[in-house]
This record gives C-alpha cells, structure tokens and sequence, in this order.
C-alpha cells in the first residue's frame, strides 16, 4: 500500500498569512498615528500612551514573523503527515512526536474543539514519548491532557483535507498493521 503524505495547502497557508499581514498592518498604523484612546483616567497619563505604543510595536513585530514564517512555510510546501506501513509520521503542530510506530499506538479517533477538528492518538508508553519533547513542549502537551485529549493531536487546518474524510484512511492502513 502505497504511503499517505499530507502537504500544506498554498490556499490555506495563504489566507493565514492576508491575516497576519492586516494585523501587522493595522497594528504599524495605530503605532505610527498618534492617538490618546480614551479608557478614562488612565488614557491621560503618558505611561498608558507609552504602554499601548509598546504593545503595538510588538504587535508589529510578532504579526510581521508570523507572515514571515507563513511565506516560507508556504513556499515549501512543507510535508505534516505521512502515513505508511510502519506508522505515523506527525509534523502538524508544535508539539508533535515525529514518527510513532504502529505498535506503540494503542487507538485513533476524532475529537473537536469549538467547532476545530482533530485527530488524535493515544499511545502506550506515553513518558517514551514525553522524553523526546523539550521541557517547555512537555508542559504544553501536559496541559492539553488535562483538558482531557491525548498526547498526539494531529490538526490538518492548514491542508485543506478534512479529518473526516482522513481517518478512515488511517484506520485501514492501523487495522492491517495490527493484523501483521
């Protein structure tokens, strides 16, 4: 059976980086006018002025490596998903695993999350898994365990392919791997 292999989407990775692109903008606007917003006594004092021109030029700064990173990102067409024989390869988010192999997969199933849907993937031996991560990405995926998801959430937002239409694709190749 021939691999699974999910690329961004030009389409999808495009509009993601119009709306960086118009906050980055709107922020630079709001920065370089001067304005005295009125949030009462506050909006009178210079230190407020000089904070919100702060949080606007980070605004500007965070918004404009945000379309950066988006450019380059679409450029590439970068890989996220690849599904094969000996498992699943996951590079869909910030927090992901990598490669996991089929048997240290224990079930895949959909979940959502205000109308965000994904896939997710409990494994078994979930400390292997967490020892791979930084500090900092263990915390974040911890976190998301909490919530009550698994470890592994594979989001295909910026792909164009719905986890509907992929999980069955997925299961198949996971039933037949159990089946070796």
């Amino acid at each position: 059976m021939e691999p699974l292999v999910v690329k961004q989407s030009r389409k999808g990775n495009f509009l993601y980086g119009i709306g960086a692109g118009i906050f980055s903008l709107l922020c630079l606007i709001l920065f370089l006018g001067d304005f005295r917003p009125d949030y009462g006594y506050l909006a009178r004092s210079d230190s407020a002025y000089f904070r919100a021109k702060c949080m606007l030029f980070i605004g500007v700064f965070f918004f404009g490596c945000v379309l950066i990173f988006i450019c380059k990102r679409a450029k590439s067409g970068k890989v996220i998903l690849i599904v094969d024989e000996r498992g699943i390869t996951d590079h869909s988010n910030a927090c992901s695993f990598g490669f996991i192999p089929w048997e240290d997969i224990e079930w895949i199933y959909l979940d959502s999350i205000l109308n965000n849907r994904f896939i997710e993937i409990e494994i078994k031996e979930q400390q292997k898994y967490l020892e791979r991560l930084p500090v900092w990405k263990q915390e974040v995926v911890l976190k998301n365990q909490n919530l009550g998801h698994q470890m592994v959430c594979i989001t295909l937002n910026s792909t164009g392919i719905s986890p509907e239409s992929l999980l069955p694709q997925i299961l198949m190749r996971f039933e037949e791997a159990k089946r070796k």
